[in-house]
């Protein structure tokens, strides 16, 4: 076995054995003898990939967002209801993880930066390719909808996701589109 799939098997014991006993325990409880003794490593073999208990957690929460924010990249043509289905999707696809890293993370904020960054890439794309969005130019504005989205997604994961990414998308954009309309006409009276 080579030390690359070795480390990223051990890697992957590790975050599994935390997942296991999360659903047993909260995050605080946890120790890092008992994740060795479950996956079976010593305690150096711990801290060669992680800091402490919270550090799984926290590179969980770094992962999730990346590979949600890594969606705009790959459908960066499409519209944005696309997107945002596409992100629905994945979470729904790995809800227990989620839930898990909602009800653990020491980030209460964790999706509302999700949101964030997803704004600020879609941002930087429109900035590069010259076009621009006088909603995406204020910081204000898509820190006021990161919230709210993120409030909506987190509500969804939190309940049990008993309603489907397109319902989620569709709620998402109706609730927007007043607040996107206001963003408009308020930039407009201060351009005029």
């Amino acid at each position: 076995m080579s030390t690359d799939l070795r480390t990223r098997y051990t890697r992957s014991a590790i975050i599994g054995t935390f997942l296991s006993l999360i659903k047993e325990k909260p995050v605080r409880k946890i120790t890092v003898k008992e994740i060795c003794e479950r996956a079976q490593i010593n305690r150096t073999t711990f801290y060669n990939h992680f800091q402490d208990i919270y550090d799984i957690l926290e590179q969980l929460e770094r992962e999730a967002a990346d590979a949600l924010i890594s969606l705009i990249d790959e459908y960066r043509e499409r519209d944005s209801r696309y997107i945002l289905l596409l992100i629905l999707e994945q979470i729904r696809e790995h809800r227990e993880t989620f839930t898990l890293i909602l009800q653990n993370s020491s980030d209460p904020g964790f999706l509302y930066r999700i949101a964030i960054q997803c704004f600020q890439k879609l941002r930087k794309e429109q900035e590069d390719s010259g076009s621009g969005s006088r909603f995406l130019s204020d910081p204000l504005h898509y820190g006021y909808f990161s919230g709210a989205i993120g409030g909506v997604i987190g509500y969804w994961v939190g309940s049990g996701m008993e309603e489907s990414p397109e319902e989620i998308a569709d709620e998402i954009r109706a609730l927007s589109a007043p607040l996107w309309a206001m963003s408009n006409s308020v930039r407009q009276d201060t351009i005029s």
